[in-house]
């Protein structure tokens, strides 16, 4: 028997003569009532007497067969003569509201805290299912049986009877979570109702989450816009494995929308190194070109890389529009409606312009002698579309069959000078 067992054993023994002092009846003798004074929770009002709660109605006790008492008064109203009749908010747990308190109370005395029937969630058991406490992920309260660390055991204002409202209640627990609603994005299932994603007790899926990602995820989302035709291109993490988490915050970050990142910085997360396509292009790492302020991209410093990608997938390396897959195209401006986004399309069509690009040897379009054939040079041949250490995003090289042929270029206050692997070096002045 451990130190505390000894010590409630002789605080019993001791309360026990003090009430048989007091009870000279002798209903609390150790052959009788006894018992009840020896538990570690003893009910306050044994201490004022047994008939505070019982009233003699015969005089043949103890050799009756247990009709020589009845209560003073029927339960609720009898415990209410101490306790506080405090059933005032809009859900009443079903004994409260029945008035059955010793459902749950013993009216002597327990071994349990609160002078409970039963330990924990064993009494709760008796009502509620306890399939909820067998599963591979139990939440942590059930799992240590605490069911009243989250639901108020009398009565609450909240459904279920909870303690406090989502997410309140939630984050008294999950700490990391306590700044999510000042976020600049927050996921709406947050802001009103955890369970919309997640179980309370327990689920067969990681998170205690309803379902798995992305299943859960289309109880809301539309997959038909989330993930494109399968004759489309898919981007690798919904291709691989289809897991939104992999890019999106579940509950809010401080980037639309929900993204883990800024948009450059997320799309880096996995583009800092060389990726084979669907196509077996392998697509170059584009950590370097991004990271040179001055020669990168407009769109990607300005709106990042879904200026030209669709994050889920769409045209050939998810472009939001057409743009050729190969070095020769037919230069035609329907080949190029990426780019007509936002440049001139006189660019290409006009053999002889003042406005419509720099890229000129006085009123020359060099652009349109490049481009504007039917075996037209493609805008990558000497253009990096992400970022470069030359000006006007000029590549400092290009793949040329199984070559990587150099590029130098000079810019001059009218012009340039281009030396490349293609053709000697050539000037042109505006």
């Amino acid at each position: 028997m451990d130190i505390r067992k000894i010590v409630v054993t002789l605080l019993s023994i001791a309360f026990v003569s003090l009430l048989q002092a007091q009870d000279p009846e002798g209903c609390l003798a150790s052959d009788c009532h006894g018992a009840y004074s020896l538990k570690e929770f003893v009910h306050p009002a044994m201490e004022d007497e047994c008939a505070s709660c019982h009233e003699s109605i015969a005089d043949n006790h103890p050799a009756g067969e247990g009709n020589e008492f009845e209560l003073t008064a029927e339960q609720p109203e009898m415990c209410y003569d101490c306790h506080d009749e405090n059933n005032t908010k809009k859900v009443l747990h079903s004994p409260v509201e029945d008035g059955e308190c010793t459902s749950c109370h013993s009216p002597h005395s327990s071994d349990n805290e609160y002078m409970l029937l039963k330990a924990k969630a064993r009494l709760c058991y008796d009502c509620h299912d306890s399939d909820i406490s067998e599963g591979k992920f139990v939440h942590k309260p059930v799992k240590d049986q605490e069911c009243i660390d989250c639901h108020s055991p009398h009565q609450s204002d909240q459904e279920y009877l909870l303690e406090r409202s989502m997410p309140e209640l939630c984050l008294d627990c999950h700490t990391d979570l306590e700044d999510v609603e000042d976020k600049e994005s927050v996921h709406p299932p947050f802001e009103d109702e955890c369970l919309a994603c997640h179980k309370p007790h327990v689920s067969s899926v990681k998170n205690l989450l309803v379902s798995r990602v992305p299943v859960l995820c289309f109880d809301c989302h539309d997959p038909e816009e989330a993930l494109p035709p399968l004759d489309m291109t898919v981007h690798g993490p919904l291709r691989e494995k289809v897991d939104c988490s992999n890019c999106h915050s579940p509950h809010g970050t401080d980037f639309e929308p929900l993204l883990l990142k800024n948009k450059a910085l997320l799309c880096m997360s996995c583009h800092n190194k060389e990726i084979k396509s669907k196509t077996g292009r392998v697509l170059a790492s584009l950590a370097n070109k991004v990271t040179k302020e001055n020669n990168v991209h407009k769109p990607i410093r300005e709106e990042g890389c879904t200026a030209c990608h669709d994050v889920h997938g769409l045209e050939r390396e998810l472009l939001t529009d057409t743009f050729p897959a190969g070095n020769y195209k037919a230069g035609r401006v329907e080949n190029y409606k990426l780019c007509f986004d936002c440049h001139k399309s006189g660019l290409l069509t006009k053999k002889e312009t003042r406005t419509a690009t720099g890229f000129r040897n006085g009123t020359e379009n060099l652009h349109y002698l490049h481009v504007n054939r039917e075996k037209g040079r493609s805008c990558i041949n000497c253009h990096d579309v992400h970022g470069s250490g030359q000006p006007f995003l000029i590549s400092e090289e290009v793949k040329f069959g199984h070559w990587n042929m150099p590029i130098v270029f000079t810019k001059t206050e009218q012009g340039g000078s281009c030396l490349a692997g293609c053709h000697e070096q050539k000037s042109y002045e505006r």
